[in-house]
This record gives C-alpha cells, structure tokens and sequence, in this order.
C-alpha cells in the first residue's frame, strides 16, 4: 500500500505532497516524519492512503461483468425511431458522433455535411453493419469553404437501388456497397478517395462553378493535400500527414505499417480489398496480384509526407511571412541557443579573455552505422527537398570535394589459426570416429 505524506501550506490552494512507499525500506517513523515536517518548516504533515495501479485492478475485477453488458447494449438498436426528427425510422448510427444515437437516412445527410469523414453503421435487422456517408449522398463543395457555389443549384439527391449501384469487381468484393439496399447519389458530383486517419473513404466532390482558383487549391482550403495535379481523383487530409510525421518521430511507426493500419481501419476483414479509385479499378483488367499491388497507396503516402515535412519545415523557419524565399544555405536551420556565438552567447572580446579554456573547442568523432541502409538496390533517386538549406552542405560543393579526395581504405588483418578444425577438435577431447 502507497501512503502519501501531504503538507499544506497556508494561502496556497493545491497542497505539496511526497509519495511514499510503505513496502520500502524507507519506513516512516516518527523521528523520520519530524524530519520531513521540520525541512517543510510549516504545517504538520498528514498521512493519508493512495491506492496502486494493483489496487484499481482488484476494484475493477467484481465489475467486470457489468462493463462487458454496458459495451454490449451499445451493439443493438434501441429504438427504431430517428432521435433527430422523430418522424421516419432511424437504422443509422454513427461510430465518431458522442452517444451514437440512431437517425434517418435523411437526417445523418444532414448532421454529417461538414464531417464527411465519420463512420456510420446500418441495422439490417440482426446487427449493425458498416455503412458509408457516400451512400447517404453527403457531398463535399469545393471552391467556398465547404458552402455550394452560388452559381450552381443545390444537389438534387438521386436514390438508386442496390442492383443499379453495385458494380462486380474481378475480386467480387466492394467494401463501399450499401447495406440497406440501396444508395443516394448527388447530382453534379464525381467520385473521389481520401485518406484520413480512421480509414479510406469513398466520397462526392462537388466543383465550384467559379473557377477562381485551381482544383489543387481549392482543395487545400479545405484540409485536404491532392496527390497529383491533373486529373485529381484522391487526396490526404492534413490530420493523416500530421499523424504520419508525430507517428516516426515519437513511436518511430514507418509509413508502411501506418498504411496497412489505414486499410485495416477501412475494411477490418479484407484489408487487401481497399481501392484506389473507381476509374483505375473499373476500366483496367487486372489479374488479382496487380490489382492488390494497385491498391496500395503506400508509394503515394510515402511521397507526400516528404512534401508536407518540407512544407512545415519552411513555415517554421518564417520564409512564407518575409515575402520571399529564403534558399541559402542553413536558411531552414533551426537557432540553437547553445552554440556560440559572439554578441549573443559570448562576448566579442573572447580571444582576449584570460582564461581561454573556457573557449576551448572539441571535435567529437562517431560512426554513422544505420547509413548503409540508404544504399538501396534498384532504387530510384530521390530528390533532395533540402539541399544546404539545413545542416548539411549542399550537393553542388560537397561532390566535388569527393571527386578531388582520395580514399584510403583501412587494411583488415586477419589472424592465422594456430591449429586447424581437427586438431582443435581433438585437444577439446572429442571423439570423431
């Protein structure tokens, strides 16, 4: 049992408190609590109990059983009707939205215009099933920050039955086929991917009839990074990028697995079965393995989030707010306030400064042994986003300088065997007939 030795301190709310383990060595007796008291020199301490980790778990075992039927009522459908409009019957629900109470199909259209990107389920009369929001017909405006364009009408919702909807894939699956039996399409709307971080979702895109600006751009106003620049068909939300990047840099989580995690997310049963878009898979006929090969949008996501690190590296270094591109070298380089620096961290009269071992400077030397895993076979080149911008020199002064180096390659020397294998075998005493 964990105690806590609290001490409170008059005119202060949150009171200081030291944890201590009672089952340690450190045992807490009188003297030892004096000693406390009188190095806090005010107030008098309290003990009081503090429960563990092994504690809490003793306390959850007895309600074990309630908690597994709290999760399970929340698989079955309540109430039939829609909690919005209280009018028609509410079959869907939604995995995102707080609570998850059931709606209408006309209802969840409505709740969901601005978050196309959430999860709903169908109740086809036994259990809840995996609905999608572009079967509901949620479209997604471009142009106005997600408002129609004024210069065309409003979508007309167009309701087609599961025989018109469902095209037959050479595979015989489709993870976006509507459970209910039928789906609602938006007039004036293409079909379109994007990447998000709870899956791939298939959705309506609606252009804007202004054209002010370039279908790329358009995009970006609303979080969204296209993967091409003509003939866009799928795009990555900005929150899936931001998890790419936090997701290496603190779980060291490579792109591959965090792709295979999104397929899993979209279709937990056949990962392999998620598209890419409907024209590339529809118009090519592919055998199984192309197809599956594909689908994968691991090269794609890969590219990209190389293009976003980039992107934020230069709206860190402030180049997008002095007008101008700044491109020189370590122009991107982060400031480090430990270097030194005359003016700043050192003053300009160093070098007259008596005790010069103060400025002493030392050169630390280390193998770099994870390098040779860049030297990939058959890999294409890459190009360098950040050439001499941050820490490293450029390529335009540094393959010169290798061409004029000589290498000198170390020589190995390899140590003679005393004895041969036999006769090593038989001084260990070992019988070899």
């Amino acid at each position: 049992m964990m105690r806590v030795l609290r001490h409170c301190i008059p005119g202060m709310k949150i009171p200081h408190c030291l944890f201590l383990s009672q089952s340690s060595s450190l045992i807490l007796t009188q003297r030892r609590i004096q000693r406390l008291a009188f190095s806090l020199k005010q107030g008098s301490p309290v003990l009081i109990p503090f429960q563990s980790q092994h504690d809490y778990m003793n306390d959850w075992l007895p309600k074990r059983a309630k908690y597994l039927r709290a999760i399970t009522l929340q698989d079955h459908l309540p109430d039939a009707t829609c909690s919005q409009c209280s009018d028609a019957s509410g079959y869907w629900r939604c995995e995102d939205c707080l609570g998850g109470l059931p709606v209408c199909r006309e209802c969840c259209r409505l709740i969901h215009c601005k978050l196309p990107f959430h999860r709903i389920q169908y109740w086809n009369s036994t259990h809840y099933e995996r609905d999608w929001l572009c079967n509901l017909g949620v479209v997604i405006h471009l142009g106005h920050g997600g408002i129609p364009c004024p210069l065309r009408n409003d979508p007309v919702m167009v309701t087609e039955s599961k025989h018109q909807e469902k095209r037959q894939r050479q595979d015989g699956v489709d993870i976006y086929a509507s459970p209910s039996g039928s789906f609602t399409k938006p007039s004036e709307s293409v079909p379109f991917t994007v990447g998000n971080t709870n899956g791939i979702h298939k959705v309506w895109i609606r252009h804007c009839g202004c054209q002010r600006e370039e279908e790329e751009y358009q995009l970006l106003e609303l979080g969204l990074y296209p993967l091409s620049h003509k003939r866009i068909q799928s795009a990555f939300t900005f929150d899936l990028l931001d998890t790419v990047r936090l997701d290496n840099l603190e779980c060291k989580t490579s792109v591959y697995h965090l792709y295979q995690k999104l397929r899993r997310l979209t279709c937990p049963l056949f990962p392999h079965f998620v598209p890419v878009c409907d024209i590339i898979a529809d118009s090519l006929e592919l055998s199984y393995f192309s197809h599956t090969i594909l689908q994968n949008r691991y090269q794609e996501l890969h590219r990209v989030g190389r293009q976003w690190r980039s992107l934020k590296q230069r709206k860190t270094s402030g180049c997008i707010y002095a007008n101008e591109e700044r491109d020189g070298p370590g122009s991107l380089a982060l400031f480090c306030a430990a270097c030194p620096q005359p003016g700043i961290n050192v003053p300009h009269n160093w070098r007259s400064d008596p005790e010069m071992t103060t400025y002493t400077r030392s050169f630390v030397m280390d193998g770099n042994f994870s390098a040779v895993h860049h030297r990939r076979v058959n890999a294409a080149p890459e190009k360098c986003l950040t050439d001499g911008n941050l820490y490293l020199v450029s390529d335009t002064n540094y393959l010169p300088y290798l061409e004029s180096t000589e290498e000198f390659k170390e020589v190995r020397f390899i140590r003679k065997r005393k004895f041969s294998s036999l006769t090593h075998l038989c001084l260990l005493g070992l019988n070899l007939q």
